[in-house]
C-alpha cells in the first residue's frame, strides 16, 4: 500500500510537468544547462530564462513564453519538493512497518542457549531451555519469589517434575513427580498416546509417603495451526491430556485435565490451561510473546 502511494505521488508530479502550457515544445536547453532547467526554467547556474529585449511582437511573445516557463518551473519544483518529501516519509514508514527479519524470531537453536522467554497473559514469564536427556526445563522468571516454579520433562508437555515454592519467604519447596511407561513420544498432529501413570505428591503435603496416585493419562495432539506473535509466525499443536485414577493412600479420584500449546518447529510446549480434579476450577493463561533470553 505504501509503495503504491509513493508511485501515485511520483505520477502526479510527472503529470504536472506533462501539463506544460508549451505542449511538446518544452523548454530549450543551452549548452551547459542541466535537466533541472527543464523543470525550473533556469540554466545550470541558476540564471533566469533569457529572452530578446527588442520591441518587436516576436520578442514580446518570447518574453511572455519565458515568464510562463519560469512560473511553470517554479510550480513544478514545488510539486517535486513536496512529492520527494512525502516519498521520504512514506519510505520511512514502510521501513518501520516491514515484517521482522528472520533474526528477530525465535529459532530451535535458541532453546539450547540462551533459552526462550515465554510471556503469559497472567504475568508469568517462563524461561524454557534444553535439559538434555530430561527434555525441556521451564523456570518461572518473572522476578516474583512467591511464584517460583520449575517444570521439567520431554518436550515441555510431559511434566515429569513440577516443583514450586510453597511460601513467599524461606526456601520451602514442594513437588510432583510423575512416572510414565517408557519415554513419551514426540507430538504428532492427529495422534494420541496413553500410558500408565504414577504421581508422588508427598513433598507438597510435607511427607514422603510414596506414590499418591495410580491410574493412566491420555494425550491428544490436535491439528497444526499457525499463530502470530508480534511479527513472527509459528506452527503450533494444541495438546490435551486427561489424568484419571485413584488416590492409593487417602482415597478419592484423580480426574484432572491439562492443555499445552506446543511449538512444532521449536520442539517444546507451554501449559496454558489446567482443570483441578478435586474442585473443578479451571485456570488459563494465553501466550502473549516469545523472545530470546538475554
Amino acid at each position: 500500500m505504501l509503495t503504491a502511494l509513493a508511485a501515485r505521488l511520483s505520477a502526479l508530479a510527472m503529470a504536472h510537468l506533462a501539463g506544460s502550457p508549451f505542449g511538446d515544445r518544452g523548454v530549450r536547453l543551452r549548452r551547459g544547462d542541466s535537466a533541472l532547467a527543464a523543470i525550473t526554467g533556469r540554466g545550470a547556474r541558476g540564471a533566469p530564462c533569457r529572452a530578446p529585449t527588442g520591441a518587436t511582437s516576436e520578442n514580446a511573445r518570447q518574453r511572455r513564453d519565458c515568464r510562463r516557463a519560469e512560473d511553470h518551473g517554479a510550480k513544478a519544483a514545488r510539486v517535486m519538493t513536496l512529492g520527494m518529501g512525502a516519498l521520504a516519509a512514506i519510505l520511512m514508514l514502510a521501513a518501520a512497518a516491514r515484517p521482522a527479519a528472520a533474526g528477530d524470531c525465535v529459532t530451535p537453536q535458541d532453546l539450547k542457549r540462551p533459552g526462550i522467554l515465554v510471556t503469559m497473559s497472567d504475568g508469568k514469564v517462563w524461561h524454557a531451555r534444553s535439559a538434555g536427556k530430561k527434555g525441556v526445563r521451564q523456570d518461572q522468571a518473572n522476578g516474583r519469589k512467591g511464584e517460583d516454579e520449575i517444570i521439567e520433562g520431554p518436550y515441555g508437555i510431559y511434566e515429569v517434575l513440577h516443583a514450586r515454592r510453597l511460601v513467599r519467604t524461606g526456601d520451602q519447596w514442594g513437588q510432583i513427580e510423575r512416572r510414565f511407561a517408557g519415554r513419551p513420544p514426540a507430538p504428532v498432529a492427529g495422534k494420541d498416546w496413553t500410558s500408565p501413570l504414577q504421581e508422588d505428591w508427598g513433598n507438597f503435603a510435607g511427607t514422603g509417603r510414596g506414590p499418591d496416585y495410580g491410574g493412566k493419562v491420555h494425550y491428544r495432539f490436535l491439528p497444526v495451526t499457525t499463530v502470530n506473535l508480534g511479527a513472527c509466525s509459528y506452527d503450533i499443536l494444541t495438546v490435551e491430556a486427561t489424568f484419571t485414577g485413584t488416590d492409593r493412600i487417602a482415597g478419592g479420584s484423580l480426574n484432572r485435565s491439562d492443555r499445552w500449546t506446543y511449538f512444532a518447529d521449536l520442539k517444546f510446549g507451554v501449559r496454558t490451561q489446567s482443570r483441578d480434579g478435586v474442585t473443578g476450577k479451571v485456570t488459563r493463561a494465553d501466550i502473549n510473546a516469545l523472545s530470546v533470553a538475554r
